[in-house]
């Protein structure tokens, strides 16, 4: 499995957006990465994970869906660097 990287803006006050964040924890394997980044595993596509989740953003809401490649740099919370070891 490859792991994407979902990130979204959310951009209408008072939405409940908790649809969207049950979808994504419903991967095989998730992490909240930083507030409006998850990583993901998953044998999808990012079109698929896209598909999965644009039905729960509005029109005014920006979502990306990208693969995790293996050069990276960042400064994380280490229990998100050990999550990428594992699921990498």
């Amino acid at each position: 499995m490859a792991v994407k990287v979902i990130s979204y803006d959310l951009n209408a006050p008072g939405q409940d957006y908790e649809p969207l964040y049950k979808e994504i924890r419903s991967f095989p394997g998730y992490c909240l990465a930083m507030d409006s980044v998850w990583l993901v595993s998953t044998e999808k596509s990012c079109q698929g994970v896209f598909d999965k989740l644009k039905q729960h953003i509005d029109d005014d809401d920006f979502l990306l869906v990208n693969v995790l490649s293996g050069y990276r740099q960042g400064w994380l919370k280490k229990s998100v660097w050990e999550w990428i070891k594992k699921h990498e």
